[in-house]
């Protein structure tokens, strides 16, 4: 499922493909020359960590097995080269997934991988010269403490310093990525399991396939606590209703599916007098300024949607046949209905416009009569509850016709 925009060109997805293969072509071929670079310099790198990180003063640190030393030396050199390649991957992947993401996605993808690159450096560091020394040292007292004589595996120390550094910065990524699309609205309630579902998944993966055999046993444990923190940390946004105006209150069709009603409450440019009124409970209220000419007014109604989960929008002014046929079929791809409740038609009509919120109730109440969601006389019973009666000029609707008409009888209706 993909939706077109208005900036975006139509191309088959082989077009895409070879885009794609291309740019990952030359991040490979990048970073396969910055690994060579690297591993001249790789020994100066790893005696530098060691000096940082042994707990002892003296010949307390050895390579048991030369071939995991080796081993440890290339996976540095490539790790180095990765994040030496980092601005290129970055910029190749901004402008491979601009045309294929809205502007708040796109927004959120460039500041947190921004942010991310920037925490790496500070977790690596607090980790590296700080926090893992001092754990080190403690644990060396201890052996000292209990008459042990310190003797050091010096790979085994360089991979966990180098996994609690790559755990640790997963864990930050989540957080702020879960920070970010939540401040930006990108969860709600509606995508709170669509999110749950990757995130986790992914950084749950993550963790699974990059566990070294040094800390196998506490795989289990982290994943976990890997789930309970993101639980917590995204507990406010997965509850969280969609931006838009009111709650769409879940309906079932003549035909038993579940819809969801979204109002677009499009002022068309100043001409919808109506605009400003379609807040009514059990629908969801978008307000725009001009759906038809405006690409930020139907990106805005994407965005929406895609948070929202809406089955049906309803456009309050038009009747929809000035819409853009691309929003039309992006609309379709989405599996969303398009409505329009062509309120300016009334007006047009009736002039003085007196009462816009009864206007409002009726031909929503029509339009739903239509689609035999809710029975016309359930619409006029709640109108004249809540107003107590309809006045002379108030449009209704007649039981012989599938359009507007005024009232037969003289004087206004009360309740009884």
């Amino acid at each position: 499922m993909s939706i077109l925009l208005d900036t975006d060109a139509s191309s088959n997805p082989q077009t895409h493909l070879d885009e794609l293969s291309l740019r990952v072509s030359v991040w490979f071929i990048a970073v396969a020359a910055l690994t060579l670079v690297w591993s001249l310099f790789v020994d100066s790198v790893l005696d530098s960590l060691l000096s940082r990180l042994s707990p002892c003063i003296g010949a307390c640190m050895n390579v048991y097995d030369p071939a995991e030393w080796s081993a440890v030396r290339w996976a540095t050199s490539l790790l180095l080269a990765l994040f030496s390649a980092l601005p290129l991957m970055l910029f190749h992947m901004y402008q491979f997934t601009k045309p294929g993401l809205l502007q708040s996605e796109y927004r959120a993808l460039r500041q947190w991988t921004s942010l991310s690159s920037v925490a790496f450096l500070l977790v690596a560091y607090g980790l590296v010269f700080h926090l893992l020394p001092g754990i080190y040292q403690l644990g060396y007292e201890q052996h000292l403490s209990a008459g042990l004589t310190a003797q050091y595996d010096a790979v085994h120390i360089l991979v966990v310093a180098l996994y609690v550094v790559w755990i640790s910065w997963l864990f930050f990524c989540t957080w702020l990525l879960l920070f970010l699309i939540g401040t930006l609205g990108l969860v709600t309630q509606a995508t709170a399991d669509w999110w749950r579902l990757r995130i986790y998944g992914i950084g749950t993966l993550l963790i699974i396939v990059t566990v070294p055999q040094q800390t196998h046993s506490l795989m289990l444990p982290l994943v976990t606590v890997y789930m309970v923190t993101m639980e917590v940390v995204g507990s406010r946004w997965y509850r969280q209703t969609s931006p838009s105006l009111g709650f769409a209150k879940p309906r079932f069709d003549g035909e038993g599916r579940r819809r969801t009603y979204a109002l677009i409450d499009c002022s068309c440019d100043g001409g919808n007098a109506h605009h400003g009124q379609a807040e009514v409970d059990g629908f969801a209220t978008v307000k725009l300024v001009g759906l038809c000419k405006s690409r930020e007014d139907q990106e805005h109604v994407y965005e929406q949607v895609l948070r929202s989960g809406f089955t049906d929008v309803m456009v309050t002014g038009c009747d929809t046949a000035a819409c853009p046929s691309r929003f039309k079929d992006n609309l379709a791809l989405l599996n969303v209905e398009l409505h329009g409740l062509n309120l300016m038609k009334l007006q047009n009509h009736r002039i003085p416009n007196l009462e816009p919120k009864l206007d409002l109730l009726l031909c929503l109440g029509h339009h739903l009569r239509g689609s035999e969601d809710v029975e016309p006389s359930v619409v006029l019973q709640s109108v004249i509850e809540e107003h107590g009666f309809l006045p002379n000029d108030v449009w209704s609707i007649p039981k012989d016709s599938t359009d507007w008409g005024p009232f037969i009888e003289s004087g206004p209706m009360f309740l009884q």
